[in-house]
């Protein structure tokens, strides 16, 4: 199957654009001194070298895979319009050219032509444009002959649901085989309706998502039925399963993700953005950031370890069991900043606590003990950018209390956080937290992480809520 090899497909895809892009520069650079083109151009005293275009070659190669992965161009679009993707494409060569113009500013070495980038811009479009439509017309010639299929579940049995499966039927490039309706009362099991049965009730959800390979639940009940939208929403926010809701005209959600398919507005719920390329060039960020930090504070660790050991009773470094990614839980590294047996303790940390020994209050109070997480990092259990850990014992708490908690580990833990850096941290509103988290969550790009790292450095490390 396709999907069994995705992120190897994706990656040779997005190679190749890169690669094609790479080629249209230099393309740029031919077509700009050809006689029926310099007509239209200003004059030059004399050719540049195309030695020096060849090495802006990789700059190239790294803004386009920037602005292109910044307007998500890298992300599945398959039940979007090829409208949507032109529209995101012309937005990211745009991005693309004004940083290349940057990039030509700052490099001194020699003059660049803006007439070539804006050549490029156009040329690189239109390529791209080709590239992608013939993608999409062979992976929908593919699908349409069962492969690369995704299997969802459409909640609800009515009117907006049939309607939903109307166009799945209609629209085999899609690649979605509807497994069955999950209805709203025992009556409706074991009905068809339009050639798919209905295989469970909302109360068996998580039977139904045990028994089936689902990939995709469509809610598709209508705006009057909103109290068993909300509670499915969050029930569903424990489960690993994109969510889409499928709304009645007039029915809006701010802050979401939308796709039009066929005269219906899906709303994109809970969707794991950190797959395949994504998570490879998350991934990527943090093994280098952790690498060379661990490098080039190897010194300033082992100060820290003596300084503790020489201080205190105990040993230098604290393991905790917290929950991450997937609700998998790990052991967390920590310098320790508390006597000795403080973990019997569950209370949350208060800002002069009497369990925090002298130097510990220090570490805490600049995050230095959150350093050795960065071991964590490198083995994979933790990223550099992420929600905050969390004790299990908490969680079944907080869990309770707030449904969409458990959205927090549909990505890995982080040692820093775009909670923390806005001063959410320590002994501060759970709720506001968690609402930081999940922006952090529907909003992940590349971008966002190296940001939330640079605000860490320049006002996240040391915090007035941090004790």
């Amino acid at each position: 199957m396709l999907r069994e090899y995705a992120f190897l497909w994706r990656s040779l895809f997005i190679i190749l654009e890169l690669s094609i892009s790479a080629g249209v520069f230099v393309l740029a650079y031919w077509l700009r001194f050809q006689p029926w083109v310099t007509a239209w151009l200003p004059t030059v005293d004399e050719q540049p070298l195309i030695e020096h275009y060849l090495r802006a070659v990789p700059a190239v190669y790294v803004i386009l895979f920037f602005t292109n992965s910044y307007f998500r161009l890298y992300h599945p679009r398959r039940v979007s319009s090829f409208l949507e993707e032109f529209r995101d494409l012309f937005k990211s060569n745009i991005a693309a050219v004004l940083l290349l113009l940057t990039f030509f500013f700052f490099n001194r070495s020699h003059s660049y032509s803006r007439a070539i980038a804006v050549l490029f811009a156009v040329l690189n479009l239109v390529m791209s444009f080709v590239l992608r439509l013939c993608v999409r017309s062979v992976l929908r010639w593919l699908r349409s002959k069962g492969y690369n299929l995704r299997s969802v579940i459409i909640v609800g049995t009515g009117r907006l649901a049939q309607s939903l499966l109307h166009r799945f039927q209609k629209n085999h490039w899609t690649g979605v085989r509807v497994l069955g309706f999950v209805g709203l009362s025992p009556e409706s099991v074991g009905k068809v309706i339009h050639g798919s049965p209905v295989i469970g009730t909302v109360d068996e959800i998580d039977k139904v998502l045990e028994t089936y390979a689902v990939h995709q639940a469509f809610i598709a009940l209508p705006f009057h039925r909103r109290i068993a939208i909300e509670r499915l929403v969050e029930h569903l926010a424990e489960k690993f399963v994109a969510v889409r809701l499928v709304p009645e005209l007039g029915f809006l959600l701010n802050n979401q993700s939308q796709t039009y398919f066929d005269g219906l507005h899906i709303i994109n719920l809970w969707e794991n953005h950190l797959s395949g390329w994504n998570a490879f060039a998350k991934r990527a960020l943090d093994l280098g950031v952790a690498l060379t930090a661990v490098l080039v504070l190897a010194p300033f660790l082992l100060a820290i370890g003596a300084w503790i050991k020489l201080t205190t009773n105990g040993p230098i470094f604290y393991v905790q069991r917290r929950m991450g990614h997937d609700g998998r839980v790990f052991s967390m590294i920590k310098f320790r900043t508390m006597q000795v047996g403080a973990e019997d303790d569950t209370r949350f940390t208060q800002r002069d606590d009497e369990r925090c020994t002298p130097i510990g209050r220090f570490l805490r109070r600049t995050s230095l003990d959150e350093l050795p997480q960065l071991f964590n990092v490198v083995a994979g259990q933790m990223s550099l950018v992420g929600p905050r850990p969390e004790r299990p014992v908490f969680i079944e708490k907080f869990r309770r209390s707030y449904p969409s908690y458990m959205l927090r580990h549909k990505v890995k833990a982080g040692m820093t956080g775009w909670a923390q850096v806005n001063g959410w941290r320590g002994d501060t509103s759970l709720r506001k937290r968690l609402q930081y988290d999940l922006y952090y969550l529907h909003n992940w790009s590349l971008w966002l992480d190296v940001k939330i790292l640079l605000m860490t450095l320049f006002r996240g490390s040391a915090h007035r809520n941090a004790y």
